[in-house]
C-alpha cells in the first residue's frame, strides 16, 4: 500500500501594503488549498479593519472622531 507523499503548497497575494506569502504541508492539496484560503480571508479582514487607507475602516473611523 502507498502512503500518500507529502506536498507543499504556496500561495502569495498583495495585502496590507505588501506581499503576504502562505504556506501549507500536508497529504491532501485540497484541504490545503482551503486551509491558505481561510488564513487569507483572515488577514483580509484584519486588513478592512485596520487599513488607514480605507476611510470606513474602524481605524479611519476612530481617526475622524479624534
Amino acid at each position: 500500500m502507498r502512503t500518500n507523499p507529502h506536498i507543499e503548497v504556496r500561495r502569495c497575494r498583495p495585502i496590507l501594503g505588501t506581499f503576504v506569502e502562505m504556506q501549507a504541508f500536508g497529504t491532501k492539496a485540497d484541504e490545503l488549498e482551503d486551509a491558505i484560503e481561510a488564513a487569507f480571508l483572515a488577514i483580509a479582514q484584519v486588513h478592512r479593519l485596520m487599513s488607514f487607507h480605507d476611510p470606513e475602516s474602524e481605524v479611519s473611523l476612530m481617526n475622524g472622531d479624534a
